[in-house]
């Protein structure tokens, strides 16, 4: 997990990205896209979690952003579709789970509804898990 200093820096990272950042193939995530998941971010992480617990965000190849949270062998994980922000298209949470069915947790998920919290409980539940350290 990161401190909202490191998450902003990691936001600024990828601003500058441009189409092809990956071998020439991927694309940057749209200005737009950035500037809704900032003013989104801030506000619902200091609702919504402890300090200090902002995940690693990254684009995906298509555009979309990735975040990770890297908690004790859990790893819960939100894909945002590069197209959120103009089509709606919901947003991906996922998760190993050894309670639900298979082990692992689904749910796609609208960032802009306040009724849609099962994902919120979830990571809730995972940050308040004390962090396993692994040895070396």
């Amino acid at each position: 997990m990161q401190t909202e200093n490191q998450f902003r820096e990691n936001i600024g990272k990828l601003r500058v990205l441009e189409d092809g950042w990956l071998d020439g193939e991927c694309k940057a995530p749209s200005k737009e896209l950035l500037g809704w998941f900032e003013s989104w971010v801030f506000d619902f992480f200091d609702k919504n979690f402890p300090p200090n617990s902002y995940p690693t965000v990254f684009s995906g190849c298509d555009g979309g952003l990735e975040l990770e949270w890297l908690t004790s062998g859990i790893c819960p994980s939100l894909d945002i579709d590069p197209c959120y922000v103009t089509n709606k298209q919901p947003a991906w949470f996922h998760m190993i789970d050894p309670s639900s069915p298979g082990g692992y947790f689904e749910l796609y998920v609208d960032l802009d509804d306040p009724a849609d919290r099962e994902w919120v409980e979830k990571l809730r539940e995972v940050l308040a898990q004390p962090t396993q350290k692994t040895s070396k």
